[in-house]
């Protein structure tokens, strides 16, 4: 290649940029000529209502919880880790959901490859956490020997 078609490449290339970089004219079309003779730096970005919606809806998933609730390091009970590719994920729905419906806490289901886990509460002190677990050792004894306590970011209500 030569170095007039390299130079005719790079000048087309530079107004193709910035031709995508000005807004169209009234018309909806625009010319590179135009584009060029238009650009200040700015970029504009084109977004469709129905991604306008997705984004709003992803952003404001739960308004109440994040506002009443803030992170810190706290405790969990772990009542259920397994990495079996076939049966994990069910056994951890199944666990979540027994734990959920039969107690008062709220159970958090993971996968975190290749283990999924169920973890139990939100406990901002170890006693509370060592408490809860005896309780729940106390109601699910079959499961008792996979329960372990584990520290971790978790909801606490803001004060």
């Amino acid at each position: 290649m030569t170095r007039r078609h390299l130079y005719s490449l790079l000048i087309g290339a530079a107004a193709w940029a910035q031709a995508l970089a000005a807004p169209p004219t009234g018309n909806g079309a625009f010319t590179i000529v135009e584009a060029i003779n238009q650009a200040d730096g700015t970029i504009y970005i084109y977004q469709p209502q129905a991604l306008d919606a997705i984004v709003s809806r992803d952003s404001a998933e739960d308004p109440e919880e994040e506002s009443a609730t803030a992170k810190h390091t706290g405790y969990r009970v772990q009542v259920f880790s397994d990495n079996n590719m076939r049966t994990a994920k069910a056994n951890a729905e199944h666990r979540k959901r027994l734990i959920e419906q039969q107690t008062e806490y709220r159970a958090y289901m993971t996968f975190d490859s290749p283990y999924w886990r169920v973890r139990v509460g939100d406990f901002r002190t170890q006693s509370e956490a060592d408490a809860a677990m005896r309780e729940l050792k106390a109601m699910f004894p079959t499961m008792a020997d996979d329960f372990r306590l584990v520290r971790e970011r978790v909801n606490v209500a803001a004060e």
